[in-house]
């Protein structure tokens, strides 16, 4: 059977890591030094992480600097969103 993009969203740890996959696909960076020696501060519930940067000491998290920075929607949501934003040649496997 075909998966939608519903059976997805229903799924917010895979939302969430879908999410950093497409952010940082070659892992996490910082976004003030650019230094990858990071570590892991917080997971929140809906799964997206809290990072510090071990050489500059900035905080950040996966939505840093994006548009669902200060958002309170949740990110199965965005998810749903951006499917329906995606130009039709776009099919699901690709996202």
């Amino acid at each position: 059977m075909k998966e939608s993009i519903f059976d997805i969203v229903k799924d917010t740890d895979r939302c969430a890591r879908m999410f950093r996959e497409h952010r940082w696909p070659d892992g996490v960076i910082c976004p003030r030094c650019w230094s990858r020696n990071i570590r892991i501060r917080k997971v929140r519930a809906d799964r997206l992480r809290h990072y510090q940067c071990r050489e500059c000491l900035k905080g950040f998290a996966d939505t840093t600097g994006t548009v669902m920075q200060k958002s309170h929607v949740p990110i199965s949501v965005w998810f749903e969103i951006a499917f329906l934003m995606r130009p039709k040649s776009v099919s699901l496997a690709n996202l």
